[in-house]
């Protein structure tokens, strides 16, 4: 269960976790509720459902390229071309590195959601969407970053193009709206421009930052090694499982898969709490985890993580390959 919305027989749902209701003051409890509510009639408006396939969001020069792009965008926000050319031009460089990404309409999915809701909780938008554009080198942004930047470009749109909400190019994205009004933002790449921004912005030590900060996920080498069918590990099949884990939280980018910081995930098998490190595959067939260091009748222990086992249940290794089966 999550804040979110799911179709069923022909019908879309809002789910809302009562928490999130209850422990909120108003303008928050508005904003989710009305951010919600937003993606039941999205579909109206020809925007799809995306989830961010943006891993490199979380790697270091991905989140060193978004970091220039959030900075850029604060100052725009009130109004300044050039901060908004800085903005899209660094956009576009950081979408030529990564040609499969979808950021444009996982931005238009969670960015209009968000836009709306904070339209219509918050006095003051503009300095709501500001502060929310405030970088957290801790923080992950593969599954974050469509919320403050989508947010901000609509909030642009705005000031530069009124009727951006009906036009009937909405569902191409934020960004080629912005492009369509004013044609001056349609950027090209070349590399003397691309030099100074980058100076300009401090990049080189902005990459050292993250450089430092990814050292938080100790050896990721040891996790990445878990994707050879060789490797001894602890295989977690997709089944009949729940599960639970923090979207703003930093993932790493495996290939094949992401290594997330911390999971809980629940199974008729019982429940394990990873605390650092597991690693699920991007088609979310499995979930795996180091071997384990000590396994008992009702428990396995491993590195940083413990798994309750329920009766009837236990753990068996064939050629260094653990799973939790049925007696």
């Amino acid at each position: 269960m999550a804040n979110s919305f799911f179709d069923y027989e022909g019908k879309r749902y809002v789910t809302i976790i009562h928490a999130a209701l209850m422990n909120s003051p108003c303008q928050q409890r508005i904003n989710l509720l009305s951010h919600e509510i937003f993606h039941t009639y999205q579909k109206s408006l020809g925007i799809e459902n995306q989830y961010s396939v943006n891993y490199y969001m979380d790697e270091v020069q991905g989140r060193a390229l978004l970091q220039i792009e959030l900075k850029a965008l604060q100052a725009a926000l009130s109004g300044d071309s050039i901060r908004l050319h800085d903005a899209l031009y660094i956009r576009t460089y950081r979408q030529s590195l990564y040609p499969n990404n979808n950021e444009d309409l996982y931005e238009l999915n969670e960015g209009l959601a968000e836009y709306t809701g904070v339209k219509l909780s918050t006095e003051n938008m503009q300095e709501y969407v500001k502060n929310r554009l405030n970088y957290d080198i801790s923080r992950g942004y593969t599954n974050a970053f469509g919320y403050f930047t989508g947010s901000a470009y609509a909030t642009i749109l705005d000031q530069i193009y009124a009727e951006w909400r009906y036009d009937k190019d909405l569902a191409k994205g934020l960004i080629y709206l912005i492009k369509k009004a004013e044609p001056q933002y349609a950027v090209t790449i070349n590399k003397s421009t691309l030099d100074k921004l980058l100076i300009k912005y401090d990049y080189a030590q902005i990459v050292a930052n993250e450089k430092e900060e990814l050292k938080s996920f100790g050896n990721i080498e040891k996790f990445k090694d878990l994707l050879k069918p060789e490797t001894s590990k602890l295989c977690i099949a997709n089944q009949k499982i729940n599960f639970t884990y923090n979207p703003n939280d930093r993932v790493i980018s495996l290939g094949d898969a992401v290594l997330l910081r911390n999971m809980s995930i629940m199974g008729e098998w019982g429940q394990i709490k990873a605390k650092n490190g597991i690693v699920r595959m991007n088609n979310w067939s499995a979930f795996y985890l180091l071997p384990p260091t000590n396994i008992t009748n009702n428990a396995i222990q491993g590195d940083s993580y413990e798994i309750q086992i329920n009766q009837g249940w236990k753990v068996v290794e064939e050629h260094g390959i653990y799973s939790i089966v049925k007696e």
